[in-house]
């Protein structure tokens, strides 16, 4: 299990149940760094090679990496793309899509051994494919777009353009490769939206919150908090979702998960895109006028209560 921090290792500990500790075996990783990476890269690769005991110290047994899951993700702040600077948008596709790259390019290596151990063994030629698989968290907003957080779709759309790309370039390989698009579950995550939109509003330049004013502010704010907390699922919808993919010989390329999602949201994306943009208008967009756009407005702004 990857951790960003080590401090994280002691949830295995503490959380977990006695009979299932040693099944579990936390490993720091920062998918931003090429050499954490591959840290974690060979760690899994002596994991293997020593039967299950990165220390040597386990009779050898016969191990096999049946999944790869990308699950790392950040939302980053939440704003008009005319608040955000360049770093906004760096930050999360650093870790929302060439982290994906990154650690899933680190271990191909190993996916494909295993690939060409199978086809010796089997002699497969179904071309369905095998038992190893790359499973990528993404989000339904790789679906979709919206209004307040363009850098978190943007990376979200990326790491689902490639998700599909590897599904046909693995496919010889007879390598799986699974999104899972979860809709808003009850996450640090998705509470850390919230905070974001205060930030963001908070560090503006006092022009900039000149030319939008408190009132368009005020509306977005809420609008958008209220959205995330109308449709808060528990998390463990998700984890129980990826692990029927592992389980599961032919799991579906792409699952929604979350009822407003694999309904609401799956129906939306066969409308056209001019109307897909105007549901969403209507559900989000503020109706507050920005305040330099107000005839005779002498640039009087109130104080956020945020401030």
């Amino acid at each position: 299990a990857g951790c960003f921090k080590e401090a994280s290792f002691a949830q295995y500990e503490d959380d977990v149940p006695k009979t299932r500790q040693n099944n579990i075996i936390p490993v720091q990783i920062d998918v931003t760094d090429d050499t954490s990476v591959q840290r974690c890269f060979e760690t899994v690769s002596k994991w293997i090679a020593h039967g299950g005991s990165i220390k040597n110290q386990e009779p050898a047994k016969t191990r096999y990496l049946y999944a790869l899951i990308n699950n790392a993700g950040m939302a980053g702040s939440v704003g008009y793309t005319d608040w955000y600077t360049m770093s906004d948008f760096e930050t999360p596709m650093n870790v929302n899509y060439y982290g994906v790259i990154r650690v899933t390019k680190a271990f191909l290596p190993i996916l494909k051994d295993q690939a060409i151990q199978d086809a010796a063994k089997n002699n497969d030629k179904s071309g369905l494919g095998g038992t190893t698989k790359v499973i990528n968290i993404v989000s339904v907003a790789g679906y979709l777009r919206g209004i307040g957080g363009a850098p978190y779709y943007a990376s979200k759309h990326a790491a689902e353009s490639l998700s599909a790309s590897l599904r046909y370039e693995l496919r010889k390989w007879k390598i799986q490769v699974v999104t899972v698009n979860p809709s808003v579950h009850e996450t640090p995550l998705a509470k850390s939206t919230e905070q974001g939109a205060i930030q963001m509003w908070n560090r503006l330049s006092p022009k900039m919150k000149e030319d939008y004013g408190q009132d368009v502010y005020d509306e977005f704010y809420r609008n958008f908090t209220d959205a995330v907390a109308t449709f808060m699922w528990n998390p463990k919808v998700v984890t129980d979702e990826v692990c029927h993919c592992v389980q599961t010989r032919y799991p579906s390329s792409q699952l929604i998960v979350g009822s407003d999602a694999k309904y609401l949201i799956s129906l939306m994306m066969l409308f056209p895109t001019w109307l897909q943009e105007w549901v969403i208008s209507k559900s989000v967009e503020t109706h507050a006028q920005p305040a330099a756009m107000k005839i005779g407005n002498k640039s009087h702004t109130r104080k956020s209560k945020h401030e």
